[in-house]
């Protein structure tokens, strides 16, 4: 047999145990009047805390994580809404600009006329 990582992890008979908990679980599988079979032991007490805590620092993780994209979102929707802003006052310089040529072209104009 070709040297295998599991196999290297755990020993012979304790992955002798864990395979034929395994293959009486899947012989169990189609019948659901059959006693569960756990395949792997429960975890210890202690292990079970630190499992506990990791799930807990994960889920703040994530809140902080959500929290911070809400507030990338809300500086992105602010941002756009500036720019959107100067773009509108930048138009509507121009606007002015462009009426008050076209006011001092039209004097000339009057002025030329008389």
């Amino acid at each position: 047999m070709a040297p295998n990582k599991l196999y290297d992890q755990v020993p012979l008979d304790r992955f002798r145990i864990i395979r034929s908990r395994y293959e009486a679980f899947v012989s169990n599988l189609s019948d659901p009047d059959s006693e569960v079979v756990k395949v792997f032991d429960t975890l210890s007490p202690k292990s079970q805390e630190e499992l506990l805590l990791i799930r807990e620092v994960s889920r703040e993780l994530q809140e902080k994580k959500d929290e911070d994209m809400r507030k990338a979102e809300q500086a992105a929707k602010e941002a756009e809404a500036e720019a959107e802003l100067q773009k509108s006052e930048e138009t509507s310089e121009e606007v002015k600009e462009n009426e008050a040529e076209t006011t001092t072209d039209s004097v000339e104009v009057q002025k030329v006329e008389k």
